[in-house]
């Protein structure tokens, strides 16, 4: 910490950030580490474990925050404390999932949505559906934080697919179940299997969409799927998918898995790609819309381009975001706090968004 603070190439008008240390989660040491600053970036899971105290001094202090959270029952959490009403109050943006949970997700959809209402003068989307495919390798901590929110029984509220909110009237819960079998897809002419953070994503979709007052549609659905090689390749992504909590947990222990602080070298992450494709579908089924979004290792290097991007903007941009778009704070999905100025800012940093 202290060779990255030095190496940091200061203007004569600026100085270099102080370093705090403490107990994320001691109430008083929050308060500390919080304290005088304008965005905090959490980035230590479990969330549940680590980020409450965190939130709850930013909420005293007025600072934003962001984090790279996967786990919705966090969230959950947030709202059911009461945070969102509070935050709104206060002018205070609360915006979990920005790394690769949730934003190729979220901000993909929302593009493909807005292309579709501008195709059609205002038309509402029926349907996206999201293709993911991944080229790397998962870190400890996200094998870890999976393991730690099934042993703490939050199982049913992780199978929840309205976790966040995003259920309508027009909607069941039968219609916004995860995929979860292997299937060819005359859509994209390949093989589809489950996608194992589908259950984060469409959650958070479904949550853009409620806090949009459905403009999405109000019978708007949105899946993910994994794009399979082959046949074969979609059933071993299945199966895979299918592995018990034990069976990882001993996967943990005998290395197959990587333990929490472990995770892919350099050259991996350098090898590592990923790529959502989102089609979309107007309510008519008249308009179509292709998206993607794509980049480098999504873990750590974009993860990192994410959430970094998201706390500048809160820094330098909270006025304007609050005034073009009439949000004043809350607890806030990424594509409803940043819209737009998200996309340029992404771009501008290397991922493509592409929407056609």
């Amino acid at each position: 910490m202290e060779r990255l603070r030095e190496s940091l190439d200061m203007t004569e008008s600026t100085r270099r950030p102080s370093i705090r240390v403490g107990n994320g989660t001691d109430p008083r040491d929050a308060r500390d580490i919080v304290a005088n600053s304008s965005v905090v970036i959490s980035t230590a899971g479990p969330f549940l474990d680590y980020s409450k105290e965190i939130v709850n001094a930013c909420l005293e202090s007025g600072s934003h925050y962001v984090d790279i959270t996967g786990e919705t029952p966090f969230v959950r959490d947030m709202l059911d404390r009461g945070h969102h009403e509070r935050a709104q109050r206060k002018g205070i943006y609360i915006v979990p999932g920005c790394g690769f949970d949730s934003v190729p997700s979220d901000i993909g959809t929302f593009a493909v949505v807005r292309k579709i209402r501008e195709l059609t003068g205002g038309g509402e989307t029926s349907r996206v559906r999201c293709y993911a495919t991944l080229n790397g390798k998962l870190s400890g901590g996200t094998v870890g934080t999976f393991v730690r929110m099934h042993r703490l029984g939050l199982a049913d509220q992780l199978s929840d697919p309205f976790l966040l909110g995003g259920s309508s009237s027009f909607v069941d819960i039968k219609e916004a179940k995860d995929f979860d079998r292997v299937e060819f897809c005359e859509d994209v002419h390949a093989w589809t299997a489950p996608f194992m953070m589908a259950p984060i994503n469409t959650r958070v979709v479904r949550r853009t969409n409620q806090l949009f007052d459905f403009e999405y549609g109000s019978k708007f659905q949105y899946e993910e799927r994994a794009l399979a090689k082959n046949e074969k390749h979609a059933k071993a992504l299945e199966r895979l998918n299918r592995v018990s909590v034990e069976a990882r947990e001993e996967m943990i222990k005998k290395g197959s898995l990587p333990k929490p602080g472990q995770g892919p070298d350099e050259s991996t992450r350098a090898q590592s790609t990923f790529e959502m494709l989102f089609l979309g579908e107007s309510v008519d089924g008249n308009t179509h819309v292709r998206g993607v979004v794509s980049g480098g290792d999504p873990g750590y290097d974009e993860t990192a381009k994410i959430v970094s991007e998201s706390a500048v903007m809160l820094a330098t941009k909270c006025n304007e975001l609050k005034k073009s778009h009439g949000v004043h704070g809350g607890v806030l999905t990424p594509a409803f706090a940043f819209r737009d100025y998200f996309i340029d800012r992404l771009r501008d940093v290397g991922l493509v968004i592409d929407i056609n």
